[in-house]
């Protein structure tokens, strides 16, 4: 097994370049070497970002936030469902990855592994989420929250008046 590939996967992984306005390039710092906490074993090299990396990956963003924030709700929010999908099909290489670099015992990697997949839909919703601002009110320490609701054009069945007070009396509730 060659430093950069898995043993857990056949794919080769590259830690010695970072990817800074769409092109791959060696990191312009020092090699991190990480190993296994529990058996010292090297499991691979990291090249670090200089500060001259870090300032040309910030302009590089700055430049391309107008470009992202034209783009369509659901363009971007299928960007973090594609990385949902890449989390799932590689699920026990990444658990197996946090085992080993951190020495965490499975139980914790499963769920460090499932908090990032949430927190990745949790982003995947948030360009379709309606938005608001909190605007101050007259009383000291406190605030007004304005809530919007969207109106659809839509008539949804009703239940006929005999069988609606008997379904809320069984879901515990009274008219």
């Amino acid at each position: 097994m060659s430093l950069n590939t898995s043993k857990y996967s056949s794919a080769e992984y590259s830690f010695a370049e970072l990817l800074i306005n769409g092109q791959w390039r060696n990191g312009q710092s020092n090699l991190l070497r990480v190993y296994n906490p529990y058996d010292q074993k090297l499991l691979t090299e990291i090249s670090l970002a200089s500060v001259v990396d870090v300032d040309s990956a910030f302009l590089a963003a700055s430049k391309s936030q107008p470009d992202w924030a034209r783009t369509l709700p659901s363009e971007r929010a299928e960007v973090m469902r594609s990385a949902v999908r890449v989390m799932e099909q590689r699920h026990s290489e990444i658990v197996n990855w946090l085992i080993d670099e951190t020495g965490s015992v499975r139980l914790k990697a499963e769920f460090e592994w499932s908090a990032v997949r949430s927190m990745l839909l949790e982003a995947a919703s948030l360009p379709t989420q309606i938005s608001g601002r909190i605007l101050s009110g007259d009383i000291l320490d406190k605030e007004h929250r304005i809530y919007f609701a969207g109106i659809v054009n839509f008539q949804a069945p009703r239940p006929s008046a005999n069988i609606r007070p008997k379904r809320i009396e069984q879901a515990g509730g009274a008219e």
